[in-house]
This record gives C-alpha cells, structure tokens and sequence, in this order.
C-alpha cells in the first residue's frame, strides 16, 4: 500500500506544478480546450496558472512572427481591411502547433482592401508571382 500512496498527486505537489510554467506548458499543451478549462475552474492557484498558460499558448503576435518582422503592423492592415487569417494556419494556432511549411491564407473583403493588402505584402517583402 505505500508504494500506491506515494504516487498519490498530493496538494503540495499538484501547487508545485501549477508555479512551474515550463511543466505546466508541457501538460496543458497535451489538453483540450475543454480539459484546461475544466483544471481552470478547479481553484484560484489553477485559474491564475491556466491564465498564464493561455497567454503564452496562444500569443498571435508570436504566432505571426514566422511571416512578418512587425505582426501587430500586419493585425493593425487586418482590421483596416476587414481581412481574415484563415485556412491551416488558423487551425494551428487555435491547435498550438506551427509546420514550418505552412502558408498564410488570407480573406479581403473587396477590391479595394485586396490591393491594400496586396502593396502592404509587397513592400513588406514578399514578392508577387501571377500564375
């Protein structure tokens, strides 16, 4: 019977975990949304942790980082023309994963946003090759 008991999760240790990010990182990236949501509503220790968590895991700017210097830039053109980030790229972030081959899709709501889109791409580095 001690051997049961000394694998028991014990409060002190489950606390341990929960103000150790690196750990709990590594834990909650197993999760599912409704999991991490279900270890948030546990206990005020909990909520603050998962808190911390869903801040580092799902940093758009971080996430946005791999296509451009200045990603808060990019989210300012999104909003002025009413663009969408969509595709896999959406789904990875929301799934917390990155594949180093993975495009960016974009929606604009019309022409005129489209060519805003367009230049802001282009003088931003990338380069346009019509098919």
């Amino acid at each position: 019977m001690a051997s049961q008991a000394s694998s028991t999760l014990t409060p002190s240790k489950f606390y341990d975990i929960l103000d150790r990010p690196y750990v709990l990182d590594k834990i909650l990236d197993l999760c599912t949304p409704l999991g991490i949501f279900r270890l948030k509503i546990t206990c005020h220790a909990a909520d603050e942790a998962v808190r911390g968590y869903v801040a580092r895991a799902f940093d758009i700017n971080k996430h946005l980082q791999h296509f451009f210097d200045d990603p808060i830039a990019f989210r300012v053109l999104l909003a002025r023309t009413s663009a969408a980030v969509s595709g896999s790229n959406a789904l990875q972030f929301f799934d917390r994963v990155r594949y180093e081959s993975s495009d960016l899709d974009l929606y604009v709501a019309g022409p005129q946003n489209a060519q805003e889109v367009f230049v802001w791409l282009v003088n931003n580095g990338y380069k346009f090759r019509p098919t």
